[in-house]
C-alpha cells in the first residue's frame, strides 16, 4: 500500500520537474535538478527559487528546513 500510495503521490505532484526547471536561472541549477530529483523527490517536497525573508534559494526541501545554493560556471 505505501508504494501504490507513494506512486500516486509523485504522479500527482504540482512540483513537477518541468515546472522546477523552468524556474531555475542557470545551466548549473538545471543540472543539480536533474541529477537531485529522482533521489529527493521520491521523498519529499524539492522547490528550486525558494523565497524566504525577502531572498531566493536556488533549491529547499521545505519540510526538512535545508537551503540549497547551487553556485559554479
Amino acid at each position: 500500500m505505501k508504494l501504490l500510495r507513494d506512486l500516486k503521490r509523485f504522479f500527482t505532484r504540482p512540483d513537477s520537474i518541468d515546472a522546477q526547471l523552468a524556474k531555475c536561472e542557470s545551466e548549473m541549477e538545471r543540472r543539480f535538478l536533474k541529477a537531485a530529483w529522482p533521489v529527493l523527490a521520491a521523498q519529499w517536497r524539492l522547490v528550486t527559487q525558494y523565497k524566504l525573508i525577502g531572498y531566493r534559494i536556488d533549491a529547499a526541501l521545505p519540510e526538512l528546513r535545508i537551503a540549497i545554493e547551487v553556485d559554479g560556471r
